[in-house]
């Protein structure tokens, strides 16, 4: 996203367009005062991650008010006099997340969820799909925990790590925001990874090797990659969705299941390749 908006920024300066980047450590932190100064500078529109709408709604009300345009991304400030919101559908996300979860777990499994902050709408309403989503497609399974981890990094491994030791059953994590990575270590650290399947919203530059050597095992053990197509709303994207039937799932006890996507005039069959962002990356 942060890609995105320096793309614009710099097609803007050729239309006399002036843009003020002012990047926070973290969702939601110091948000007031961040918001609060950017509208000081007589600006025309800004464009805002709002971590806690209760915070930032007003601010967006007065600078609607005063002939500024407020656009929200990523997430959302529903209750707000916003001009408008660029994002993914997040129930949508949540359940699509949950049925993937539920082709991946056996039956009766417990799953739990990371995510950043409940109060943030994205993070809530992927949560409330997730939960819908998974008692709707799973035979009997339950999710035995959802917990915030506040976009910290500490705070994110501490939690997963607590998790497994308190849930043994624990078949599944699902982590809604950014903050997969310490997921991931913890799970690993633990010797949990050849029996969590893990389901995360981002993938980084830092998972490739992870990820490349868990898709060497698996076709080894199997022959096949796993494609499992995602949602995400980019220009010239197309996505392909290719399910695994459980009886071929269980052949293999390690394998990756990544989202891939590519460019419209890309070949039918989806290529074995970890280059590009993703919307949902799945670890089996």
């Amino acid at each position: 996203m942060r890609a995105g908006i320096e793309d614009e920024a710099r097609r803007g300066q050729s239309l006399g367009v002036e843009f003020i980047y002012r990047p926070v450590p973290k969702l939601g932190e110091n948000e007031k005062h961040q918001v609060t100064a950017l509208l000081r500078e007589k600006l025309n529109a800004v464009v805002i991650v709002p971590g806690n709408p209760r915070v930032v709604a007003p601010l967006i009300d007065r600078a609607e008010a005063s002939g500024v345009r407020v656009v929200c991304v990523s997430t959302d400030t529903p209750l707000s006099c916003r001009s408008t919101v660029v994002c993914v559908n997040p129930e949508l996300n949540g359940r699509l997340a949950a049925e993937l979860m539920a082709k991946f777990v056996p039956p009766q499994a417990d799953v739990a969820i990371i995510t950043g902050m409940l109060a943030t709408e994205d993070h809530r309403k992927k949560i409330e799909g997730f939960q819908m989503g998974f008692s709707a497609y799973s035979a009997g399974g339950r999710v035995v925990a959802v917990f915030e981890a506040h976009e910290s990094e500490e705070e994110s491994y501490k939690k997963t790590y607590e998790l497994l030791v308190r849930e043994k059953q624990l078949c599944g994590i699902y982590v809604n925001t950014v903050n997969c990575l310490p997921v991931c270590r913890a799970v690993h650290e633990h010797g949990r990874s050849r029996q969590l399947r893990l389901i995360t919203t981002d993938l980084f530059q830092q998972m490739v090797p992870l990820l490349q050597k868990c898709k060497s095992e698996c076709q080894e053990k199997t022959g096949v990659p796993v494609l499992i197509s995602g949602i995400r709303i980019r220009n010239s994207v197309v996505f392909h969705y290719r399910k695994l039937r459980y009886s071929e799932r269980r052949k293999s006890s390690t394998c990756c299941c990544c989202v891939l996507f590519k460019p419209l005039n890309a070949p039918t069959e989806p290529q074995a390749s970890l280059g590009g962002t993703t919307e949902v990356v799945i670890m089996q």
